[in-house]
Order: structure tokens, then C-alpha cells, then sequence
């Protein structure tokens, strides 16, 4: 990958400068420029390749699963397109190593090297998605590694291919989800969404009908409690009234039997007195008899004796 061809085109100066030939030194700069152009480009495609194969593999681990590739994959191949740029910038840098030593500045190793520095730091990212325990399909293998020398002697520079974009790669080859399962899951997600309104609106009237019956069950409760209170208290008050007449016709009747039994009484004493006073009476009428009686008989007797006496006077006289 980028280490190979980077170090290629950093240590590609020292093995094919003729130093007996000066006058070739700027033609052999250019070729080194060249090579490390070409090398670049080479890498640039490796990359791509590199990242629309992890895209590809991502795709076809996610078909298989049954699912669509998830935010982690698309991630991953963000990712890795990122590396890819990354070691295309260290192929410029090794490019531009050679353009300083082809206006005759500082063209030594370790000056390549350092520009090489930053390719040599990047991953391949299907090895790196492979390290990360991703499963590879059956056929699909990691990109190989180009030869370095090749890049560097290759054939002459073709244009380098426009970038691709890893996500566009990546959603372009995920299966499309045919219309009808989408329209299908539009249905179904509309009908639920309706179904839970309705569900909503019908639990909201169950629930108005629910407060509206409570609202009768307690107004007509207050009604049946109003009435029976009503009721409870006509009841009383006929009782006190049926109780205070009952009272009064007793106080009635026992003031009519005692105002009876008085008159009765006293009609009783009256007829006690009078048959006493009638007693009296006789007792009174049998004792001036009895006194008429004895005046009368003393009368007699003395009369008798007067009589007797005027017998004996006269006797006394005719003797």
C-alpha cells in the first residue's frame, strides 16, 4: 500500500542517479518525478479500490444478514475513504520530494523519508475492517500489495480517475427497496398511526362517557340521597304530629275520666250527705216524738195524779 510506494519513491533517487553523469541528472529528476507520480496515482486507485471493496463487503454482509447496512458500516467506509485520501496526500508528499530534488534542493533519503513519513502511518482500511472482526464473504480478499519498483517503472501516467465518493458507492450498490414493500410499510405505518388516533379518540370518549355516567351516577345519587332525606324527615314530622295527637287525646281522655270520676265522686259525697241529713232528719223527728211522747205522758200522769189527789180531797171532803 502506501508504505511501499512512498518508500519506493523516497529511496528510487539513490539507486538510479547516474553520478558519473551530470549532464542526465535533470532528465533522471524528471523520470523520478514521473515514477513518483505514477506511484501516487497507483496508490490513489489502491485506496479506492481498497474502500469500494470494504463498501461492497459491508453491502453483502448486511444482504445476507437481511438488513439494510447500518450507520456503523457507512461509517467505516467514510472512514476509509478518508485513509485512502490520506495516502494519496503521502504519495504528494513523495511527489513533491522529488519535484525539490529536480530544482536541485535537498534530495537525500532521509528528506524522502520524511515525506513519505505520513503515508507510512496509514492503514489499509479492509485490513483494518478485517482486524475489527467484520467477516469477509467467500471470494472477496484483501487488495493485494502493489510492487513498488512497478509503480515506480511503470508505464507512462494515465489520468488518474475521477475520486469516488464511498458512501455514494456504498448506498448505490445496497439493494433498493422495491416500491411495493415501501409503499406496503407507508400503509402500515399510516393504519397504525390511524389506528392508534382512533384508539386514542375512542379511549378519549370511553373516557367522556366514563366522567358523563359518573356525573349522572352522582347527580342522581345526590337525587335518590335528597329525596330519601326529604322523605326520612316527612316521616318524622308526621311521627311527631301522630305522636303529639296520640298525646292530646290522652291528656283528653285522662282529664275527662278524672273530671268523671270528680262529678262521680262528688255526686257519691253529695248522696252520702244527704242520706246522712235524711238519718239525721229521722233521728230528729223520732226524738221529738219520743219528747212529745214522754211530755205527753208525763202530762198523763200528772193529770192522774191531780185526778187521784182531787179524789182523795174530795173523799177526804164527803168523809
Amino acid at each position: 500500500g502506501a508504505p511501499g510506494a512512498a518508500g519506493a519513491a523516497a529511496e528510487a533517487p539513490a539507486d538510479t542517479v547516474d553520478a558519473e553523469s551530470p549532464e542526465d541528472a535533470p532528465r533522471e529528476d524528471g523520470d523520478r518525478a514521473e515514477g513518483a507520480t505514477n506511484a501516487g496515482e497507483a496508490e490513489v486507485e489502491v485506496a479506492t479500490e481498497s474502500a469500494e471493496a470494504e463498501g461492497e463487503v459491508a453491502t453483502t454482509a448486511a444482504a445476507d444478514a437481511g438488513q439494510q447496512p447500518a450507520e456503523a458500516d457507512i461509517e467505516e467506509a467514510t472512514s476509509a475513504s478518508e485513509g485512502a485520501e490520506d495516502g494519496a496526500g503521502g504519495a504528494q508528499s513523495a511527489d513533491a520530494g522529488g519535484l525539490v530534488d529536480l530544482l536541485g534542493l535537498d534530495a537525500s533519503p532521509e528528506a524522502g523519508a520524511a515525506a513519505a513519513e505520513p503515508a507510512a502511518e496509514q492503514v489499509d482500511p479492509l485490513a483494518a475492517m478485517f482486524e475489527l472482526g467484520a467477516s469477509a464473504p467467500a471470494g472477496v480478499s484483501p487488495a493485494p500489495a502493489s510492487d513498488p519498483l512497478e509503480d515506480l517503472l511503470g508505464p507512462s501516467p494515465t489520468p488518474s480517475p475521477a475520486p469516488v465518493d464511498p458512501l455514494e458507492a456504498l448506498m448505490a450498490s445496497t439493494p433498493a427497496q422495491p416500491e411495493k414493500e415501501e409503499e406496503e410499510q407507508q400503509e402500515q405505518e399510516v393504519a397504525s398511526e390511524d389506528a392508534a388516533r382512533e384508539d386514542a379518540a375512542q379511549a378519549e370518549e370511553e373516557e367522556k362517557a366514563e366522567k358523563v355516567k359518573a356525573a349522572e351516577e352522582a347527580a342522581a345519587a345526590e337525587v335518590e340521597a335528597k329525596a330519601a332525606d326529604e322523605a326520612a324527615a316527612e316521616e318524622a314530622r308526621l311521627e311527631a304530629e301522630a305522636e303529639a295527637a296520640r298525646a292530646a287525646e290522652e291528656a283528653e281522655e285522662k282529664r275527662l275520666a278524672e273530671e268523671a270520676e270528680a262529678a262521680e265522686k262528688a255526686r257519691l259525697e253529695a248522696e252520702a250527705a244527704e242520706a246522712e241529713a235524711k238519718v239525721a232528719e229521722e233521728a230528729r223527728i223520732a226524738a221529738e216524738e219520743a219528747e212529745a211522747k214522754r211530755l205527753a205522758e208525763e202530762k198523763a200522769e200528772q193529770e192522774r195524779l191531780e185526778a187521784e189527789a182531787a179524789a182523795a180531797e174530795a173523799k177526804a171532803a164527803e168523809e
